[in-house]
């Protein structure tokens, strides 16, 4: 009878695993049991690299120097940056009861000489952009203990209400950010933005574009204007959208964001839902 893996589940068999460089890794027995492959990763990992994994380990038994925090949330913020739907199995040291430790001790040891987080600093902060599910709990020495767990970054949501100017764009916002304390970009008052800055050379190449683009236009009705065009050029459509993008990241701390746009066509709007999809965001959309 074939052995089972004792933390890793059986799905993975014949797998890719990336596994994050540390001196030993509680889970290579399981890993040699459900075969597949095995690459070794550093501090950072290449997007072609990337690609090629299925899942993520990562063992911090053997790295409890003073460091130990601070590398913690450089593996979790590497992960985060790659995951793509998948998943890290993680061994996490950490002290029960540890009073002592708060938001600064990441990148020190603690004034009390305790250079490891408590569980509670753990969920709240290090891991709170993370969905987490605990596998096992190992004792350790020194009143240390270790977390075996599972982790998947935690999908942004983002709400795309698409209506034609007067449709109640605005108002459904108002209701929505009351609700929810959502952040939210309104694509009128970015094309403004847009609009206004100087022509000096120093700005991104989605923004020369569309510049590009209104500079022969009518100033009245120049929002509705540039979003006709923008249904009918993808190349500009896409240049908006990455715009928009790096406005969410302005509120890298809201997990759940919005936006709206004059986008009539529906195939314009499949677009803008495919385009959020494929940036790692979940799409909803609301149409009027």
């Amino acid at each position: 009878m074939e052995t089972p893996p004792k933390y890793l589940p059986s799905n993975l068999k014949g797998l890719t695993a990336g596994i994050f460089q540390t001196e030993e890794n509680l889970f290579l027995d399981d890993v040699e049991l459900l075969g597949g492959q095995q690459l070794t990763l550093g501090t950072t990992i290449d997007p072609s690299s990337a690609r090629k994994l299925d899942y993520f380990l990562l063992d911090m038994r053997s790295d409890l120097g003073p460091d130990y925090a601070a590398k913690l949330r450089s593996f979790l913020d590497i992960f985060r940056q790659t995951a793509n739907g998948r998943q890290l199995y993680a061994a996490i040291p950490y002290i029960e009861m540890n009073y002592h430790w708060d938001v600064h001790n990441d990148t020190i040891p603690s004034a009390h000489g305790d250079a490891f987080p408590g569980p509670r600093h753990l969920y709240d902060n290090m891991m709170a952009d993370f969905a987490v599910r605990s596998i096992s709990n190992l004792p350790m020495k020194d009143k240390m203990r270790c977390m075996v767990l599972r982790l998947s970054p935690l999908s942004r949501t983002v709400v795309c209400i698409m209506a034609a100017s007067g449709q109640g764009k605005t108002t459904f916002v108002r209701q929505l950010k009351q609700n929810s304390s959502s952040f939210h970009v309104a694509s009128d008052y970015l094309l403004s933005s847009i609009i206004g800055l100087k022509d000096d050379g120093s700005h991104s190449e989605q923004v020369k574009a569309i510049k590009a683009s209104i500079s022969g236009l009518d100033h009245n009705g120049i929002w509705s204007n540039f979003f006709r065009m923008v249904e009918k050029d993808d190349q500009l459509l896409y240049a908006f959208l990455e715009i928009v993008l790096l406005q969410f990241e302005t509120a890298s701390n809201k997990q759940f964001v919005s936006f709206d746009i004059d986008a009539r066509e529906e195939n314009t709007q499949s677009k803008i839902k495919r385009f959020f999809e494929g940036n790692g965001l979940k799409a909803w959309m609301c149409t009027t």
